[in-house]
């Protein structure tokens, strides 16, 4: 019996790999992807037997059904989001530019992390508070003010969200980009839009309308999807980033910026 192009020896085959490995999360979305791509066919996307068979592994550590498919959800975006970042910083490090998750924040100097903080306030206790909003990716440059020179500053220039699917925390992905707004920064949003969810131009969805009032641009890998002014191919988001920070930090510095 086919499985999502698979056959059952192959199926077992990286199931077996898989578990071998005693890799979890995002890294073992990345394994059954490696392991799938070459056996699914030319031209097949590799994702619908990856996510298959990502949660009927779950299920043989002892997932029920609900939460395998939360943990797919959840390992597929993180894997996505590495994918993403590492595709950026391997175009783009030489050129003086760091895609850096929220992890990495510690790395950095702290006003970063003090910029992106929002104030927020509990009504019923009536207590503030500051939230991180939700950045998957955050753009990062050097700039060198003329008015110090030889004193290099961090500066943040974009913020990035991705998402393998519109269902999942787009619209979360549309309040962040409306509360960090005033900030100045330059905001994206990137998806697979396997669906196709987005509609056309023409015809949108309602989540596309509200992608394209939010974000400065929306980047998707389907070379299906209906493109127009803000929503563009993949390919186009390097040109678009080293366009942002052109935008936001003119005093920037363009040599290479390695981890």
């Amino acid at each position: 019996m086919a499985f999502h192009g698979l056959g059952r020896v192959k199926r077992n085959r990286i199931l077996a790999t898989a578990d071998r490995s005693g890799r979890g999360g995002a890294e073992l979305v990345t394994l059954l992807l490696q392991e799938t791509k070459g056996v699914v066919g030319p031209g097949v996307d590799p994702m619908p037997a990856v996510q298959e068979l990502y949660i009927e592994l779950m299920k043989r550590r002892g997932l029920d059904d609900r939460a395998a498919r939360n943990s797919w959800a959840a390992a597929s975006g993180k894997s996505f989001e590495g994918t993403v970042r590492n595709a950026l910083n391997t175009n783009l490090v030489a050129k003086g530019i760091r895609a850096e998750s929220v992890a990495g924040l510690p790395r950095y100097p702290k006003h970063l992390k003090s910029f992106l903080m929002l104030p927020a306030r509990r009504r019923c206790v009536q207590a503030s508070f500051e939230a991180l909003p939700d950045n998957d990716i955050m753009l990062l440059t050097r700039s060198r003010p003329a008015a110090a020179p030889g004193q290099d500053r961090v500066t943040l220039f974009g913020i990035l969200s991705c998402k393998t699917s519109l269902r999942e925390r787009a619209m979360q992905s549309c309040f962040w980009a409306l509360a960090t707004r005033d900030t100045g920064v330059r905001t994206g949003f990137v998806t697979q839009d396997r669906n196709l969810e987005l509609g056309t131009c023409g015809r949108p969805t309602k989540i596309r309308m509200l992608l394209e009032a939010y974000f400065d641009r929306v980047f998707s890998q389907n070379p299906g999807t209906d493109q127009c002014g803000q929503v563009r191919p993949y390919e186009e988001i390097f040109a678009d980033i080293e366009r942002w920070r052109r935008d936001v930090a003119p005093e920037f510095v363009d040599d290479p910026w390695t981890p």
